[in-house]
């Protein structure tokens, strides 16, 4: 759903459905391991009532990619050229998504795999 572009009108009923399920009761943390999760990150984090520690696994690569490029003396503050983004599998909404999530336009390039 969300990648079709219904993050925003998600209900707490699917959210409910799917965390209600009996292996996560009582759980004491919560990976969200789908790129695309943190786009419901707060209703998640509503549904626990924020009693449940939950690994965002973007901000988990993004601090592993930004330690590596330090290593590798990559690592720039100052933006170079532009933002290509390769997908298996391209959609307008996956794309209306994307430009949600980066706050920009983005360009996507449709790569089979």
């Amino acid at each position: 759903m969300i990648e079709e572009g219904f993050y925003n009108n998600i209900s707490k009923t699917v959210i409910h459905n799917y965390l209600e399920q009996p292996e996560l009761k009582g759980i004491d943390a919560l990976i969200l391991g789908c790129t695309h999760y943190v786009m419901i990150k707060k209703e998640i984090n509503d549904f626990y009532g924020g009693k449940v520690k939950l690994f965002d696994s973007t901000d988990i690569v993004a601090d592993k990619l930004k330690a590596i490029l330090y290593i590798e003396n990559l690592l720039t503050d100052k933006p170079l050229g532009e933002n290509l983004f390769y997908v298996s599998d391209y959609t307008e909404s996956f794309e209306q998504a994307a430009k949600a999530f980066y706050g920009t336009a983005v360009q996507l390039k449709q790569q089979s795999i």
